[in-house]
């Protein structure tokens, strides 16, 4: 007979702590899954959109909202921002403790599915080897390779500091949880470690991945190769990540056109020809979705002609400013999956960067020919690589609004005195700033995981 795992109960103790696997499995669920035993198991388990991706749930998904939080994309308006729970207030305003007695969903939610990417990974290693369904059983565990890879990476912007090369080695990165047992107390990696299990899973689940998943909220090779360039682009490897953004382009490089985006609360459709691997922000306890209002800067530096202006946002009545609808989910859950325009963005500023200016623009203008009216646009023109990697920066601040991105964004940036930037809040007449390179751009590891494992705390 087949035991029964919570799905729910696989939080901050359960997973980081000596909790005995009796308890574990004892746990009373709201909602639960049957250990897997076959392929079409292993595969039923990946596929649980609730977990996995949180497409289609209207609650969100599983990566990581409080950069958000934090950012320049966003403000409460005062009426509203007494409204949100006081442990968001706390990294809205960048304080030193941010969270209240309860659940980390930020923590806890990703985890659950490096937990279930381990049970995958543990199961079909177990399993007798049988050649006809070889494309099956490679697709799962590449599938599972990239599922935990991406969530590391995804938990490693917001409770480890910032990819420095030199300082990898003796920085710490986070838990890098490789099974599925329970009993087995956590450690935190090194940044070194943290990036190289990434990229070593990510590579390692390329040729087991298919070139067309059977639907978008399953991995593939150019889902990998995109996210490859990503993370390389948080480590300040330009060749490498304009390498895989080629790879990834390669296979898809669709764009859509903005001029034929429909006039509705939700412009731009789920699924689209851009999404190569969809996954969403954590949402559900999350209240900048619904309180948070588009940052005015940001809103006035789009052109008249710039179409992303009415495709992203809508003006809210009670109080005239701005909110988001841009979201490539289609709906009003955050899209943190992989798309072709920000691939296109990658390779452009590692272009730049490398001093091909001419083709870094080539890059730009394509992507941009698509977002603004036929009448309004005007290809941008740069005479020095300075300023075209500016023009490219500025513009993927207005592409990748609100895709879990700009925290990052910022912590890389500011490294730079050309591009470096304080934050600036005021709320009920009170002023806060958060300074570049500041030691709050790391989140505090849950307290109770400290206290329960004895792991380092992050300096605030």
């Amino acid at each position: 007979m087949k035991q029964l795992l919570t799905a729910i109960g696989i939080g901050t103790i359960l997973l980081l702590s000596r909790c005995s696997k009796e308890d574990f499995l004892n746990t009373k669920p709201e909602d639960y899954l049957v250990i897997p035993e076959t392929l079409e198991d292993f595969q039923a388990l990946l596929d649980n959109d609730r977990w996995m991706n949180g497409i289609t749930t209207g609650t969100g998904g599983p990566n990581p909202s409080m950069g958000e939080v934090g950012s320049d994309n966003l403000f409460f308006p005062d009426v509203n921002y007494v409204q949100v729970p006081i442990s968001q207030q706390n990294v809205y305003t960048w304080q030193s403790n941010i969270y209240s007695p309860g659940s980390v969903y930020d923590w806890e939610v990703p985890y659950r599915v490096v937990f279930y990417s381990n049970v995958v990974l543990e199961g079909i290693g177990k399993m007798k080897y049988d050649p006809s369904k070889s494309e099956a059983y490679n697709n799962i565990k590449g599938a599972a390779l990239f599922f935990r890879s991406s969530t590391f990476y995804q938990l490693a912007q917001v409770f480890a500091s910032r990819y420095e090369k030199d300082k990898a080695e003796s920085s710490l990165g986070i838990p890098l949880r490789l099974q599925s047992d329970v009993n087995i107390l956590s450690t935190r990696a090194t940044i070194k470690d943290t990036y190289d299990r990434i990229i070593s899973d990510l590579k390692a689940s390329i040729s087991l991945l298919p070139l067309v998943p059977v639907v978008k909220t399953r991995p593939s090779k150019p889902a990998t190769y995109g996210l490859l360039s990503r993370v390389f682009l948080a480590m300040e490897n330009y060749d490498e990540s304009l390498k895989y953004a080629d790879s990834c382009l390669a296979i898809n490089n669709s764009l859509m056109n903005y001029n034929e985006l429909p006039n509705t609360t939700y412009p731009i459709q789920r699924f689209n020809s851009e999404v190569i691997f969809a996954s969403a922000l954590i949402g559900e306890p999350y209240h900048y979705i619904t309180l948070g209002r588009i940052d005015t800067i940001l809103y006035k530096s789009y052109s008249e002609f710039d179409l992303r202006k009415s495709a992203f946002f809508r003006v809210i009545a009670a109080d005239g400013y701005m909110r988001f609808r841009g979201s490539y989910n289609g709906s009003s859950v955050n899209f943190a999956g992989i798309a072709t325009d920000e691939i296109y963005l990658n390779k452009a500023e590692c272009l730049a960067r490398m001093g091909s200016i001419d083709q870094a623009l080539d890059v730009l203008n394509r992507l941009l020919k698509q977002r603004f009216t036929s009448e309004g646009f005007e290809p941008v023109v740069g005479t020095n690589a300075n300023q075209v990697l500016g023009l490219i920066l500025e513009e993927r601040r207005k592409e990748l609004v609100m895709r879990g991105l700009r925290w990052t964004d910022l912590r890389r940036l500011n490294k730079d005195d050309q591009f470096a930037k304080t934050l600036t809040r005021v709320v009920n007449g009170i002023s806060y700033s958060l300074p570049p390179n500041d030691l709050k751009y790391t989140l505090p590891i849950p307290y109770e995981v400290v206290s329960m494992t004895g792991m380092i705390q992050n300096e605030r």
